[in-house]
């Protein structure tokens, strides 16, 4: 990605055409105006994505957004990453909605290696992952040679359905 400022990073999100963007904005800020004295709110990571999601309701059908993907692949990929990264979306053609928490639990958990640690401990015992998962998500050429510092990551197994 490209950041734009502190807060504003610009990222390639394929799919819907094959040189789509959106922009994620840090620690983003709404204002009720409707309360005696106006009160902020921090809503964390809010993405806008243009035609990658067209509405809240494409979470649940598919063929909104299928239906004018140029690469149907990459538009889900695209799709499963800007989930992870943020907390609320504003979508092509609709309101801004949360990113529902079941989606949140497939994104992948990391944790740092320290002295001590197996691949195995991290991955199944505190990620409660798969070590399929683990290796997939991590960048550990060898899961039998862990070092500290290193990032071990997967989708906690119990939490998807």
């Amino acid at each position: 990605g490209y950041n734009v400022s502190q807060n504003v990073q610009i990222v390639p999100t394929p799919g819907h055409t094959p040189t789509c963007i959106s922009a994620l904005i840090n620690n983003a800020e709404t204002l009720n105006v409707y309360l005696k004295p106006p009160v902020a709110r921090n809503l964390g990571v809010v993405a806008i994505t243009g035609d990658l999601f067209f509405k809240v309701e494409d979470l649940t059908d598919t063929n909104i957004w299928k239906s004018s993907s140029t690469d149907i692949a990459k538009q889900d990929e695209s799709r499963k990453a800007i989930m992870c990264d943020a907390d609320y979306i504003i979508p092509g053609h609709g309101p801004m909605f949360k990113v529902p928490e079941a989606q949140k639990n497939r994104c992948p958990k990391c944790l740092t290696v320290t002295y001590g640690d197996t691949f195995y401990n991290l991955c199944v015992v505190k990620l409660q992952s798969t070590m399929a998962s683990c290796i997939k998500y991590s960048n550990i050429p060898n899961p039998d040679l862990i070092y500290p510092g290193q990032q071990v990551c997967g989708v906690n197994a119990t939490l998807i359905t």
